[in-house]
């Protein structure tokens, strides 16, 4: 028995001995409790990506790694933790919808993670087209596109726009260049809550000019001028003559109509350009009292203007350029048969009282020569006159030769050769008036 037992003693011993060796051991390299990070919440709770957020929790001053889903946060910064938050961006290019944020201490000594929602990113503008790309302020540019129901500004190189929405609110946009945009060269920018989106476009400042008074003078009278962007004026024209001008501010401007000056329209140099009138100035011509064409039909008229018959195709052109009497227009009158008259005035109601006889300029046009016209008031024949086929001839007829009224209400230019199959022909009519 007692050989038993002590056998047993020699094979229990060694093993205990082992026991208590390794006991040993593992007391001297265990390591003091570390504490993990933990996700309490996530702030936002949802976001669209490239948004910020606070993951907020507790032990996160160590976290080196966040990460979505599978996707690593390659932009945090682990500088700006605090024991109970981490600041970070939602990385791009994620999935739509729910996810796990994770936090990680070095090496993977710690984790944590929390439920994240990513939502889908609202559009941002895109403009595909512009019309004109080159504008003045005031002027309305139609822009097309995409996702403009959210626009908030409009900017040229920085200054506000205002702006409307077209037929398709989504699609189209009228903006309107402002006022106090800067010249040149730039970027038109539209902005929505979600981003922004750009096209070139150049803001055109020369001078505009919108008005005159008065719209028909002689030599010496001063010519009131109005518009826009007058400052800075380094030279005036009146047709192609040079004029004497007084810039009495930056939208009004004076000018004297010189002395052989033609019927023109007005043109004003700065250092942002030359702008032009739309209308021409009328110089009336001298010796006549009372114009009814000299560059246009004079307002004196006033009746109306229209075509008869017995005239070619245009019946007649009332913006010829050449040749003219004076000025830079003349009426040009085709005439297609015998008896025709292709041009008529009528309507008005013009006394005579004070007038006593007709003047006008006339050009027989080519095939013109042994031809006749006969200017009549009233829809009544007047008086005959000769062409002169390739030069200007004026006329000055006694009212007593046209017709004994005493009101002029209609003037006719009537074709009055008299000859059976007469061949197409053209005159040419210029500053024709009474005095």
């Amino acid at each position: 028995m007692n050989k038993i037992v002590k056998k047993i003693l020699l094979l229990i011993l060694p093993v205990l001995t082992s026991l208590i060796f390794f006991a040993g051991c593992k007391k001297e390299i265990s390591n003091p409790s570390q504490s993990l990070p933990q996700i309490k919440e996530i702030s936002p709770a949802s976001a669209i990506v490239k948004a910020p957020i606070v993951i907020k929790g507790t032990n996160l001053k160590n976290v080196t790694k966040v990460q979505f889903g599978t996707k690593v946060v390659t932009d945090f910064n682990p500088a700006g933790n605090t024991d109970s938050s981490v600041n970070v961006t939602v990385p791009d290019s994620l999935p739509l919808g729910e996810t796990f944020v994770q936090v990680y201490f070095n090496d993977g000594a710690g984790y944590a993670a929390h439920k994240f929602t990513v939502l889908l990113t609202p559009p941002v503008p895109k403009i595909t087209a512009a019309t004109p790309l080159t504008g003045l302020p005031g002027d309305v540019i139609t822009v097309s596109g995409t996702n403009f129901s959210l626009v908030r500004s409009v900017k040229f190189a920085g200054v506000n726009a205002s702006f409307a929405p077209g037929a398709d609110t989504n699609t189209e946009m009228k903006v309107t260049v402002p006022w106090a945009a800067i010249g040149g060269n730039q970027f038109m920018v539209l902005t929505n809550p979600n981003g922004a989106d750009s096209i070139a476009f150049t803001v055109d400042l020369r001078p505009v000019i919108t008005s005159f008074l008065p719209g028909s003078v002689t030599a010496g009278d001063l010519v009131t001028v109005k518009g826009y962007r007058f400052n800075g004026a380094s030279a005036v024209k009146l047709g192609t003559t040079a004029v004497t001008y007084t810039v009495v501010n930056d939208s009004t401007l004076t000018l004297t109509v010189p002395a052989g000056a033609l019927s023109g329209n007005i043109t004003i140099v700065t250092p942002n350009g030359t702008g032009v009138s739309t209308n021409a100035v009328t110089v009336l011509v001298a010796g006549i009292a009372f114009p009814i064409w000299d560059e246009g039909l004079s307002s004196n008229w006033n009746g109306w203007i229209g075509g008869g018959w017995g005239g070619a195709t245009p019946a007649y052109d009332q913006a010829n350029t050449t040749p003219v009497r004076s000025g830079v227009k003349s009426l040009r009158i085709n005439y297609s048969g015998q008896w025709g008259v292709p041009f008529q005035l009528g309507g008005a109601t013009i006394p005579l009282g004070a007038y006593t006889t007709l003047k006008l300029s006339v050009y027989g046009g080519s095939g013109s020569t042994g031809k006749k016209i006969n200017i009549g008031f009233n829809a009544q024949d007047g008086k005959t006159i000769d062409l002169v086929e390739g030069a200007w001839t004026d006329f000055t007829i006694p009212l007593s030769d046209i017709s004994p009224a005493t009101t002029l209400t209609d003037l006719w230019i009537k074709e009055y050769s008299n000859v059976t199959g007469v061949a197409d022909y053209t005159v040419y009519i210029d500053d024709l008036g009474l005095n």
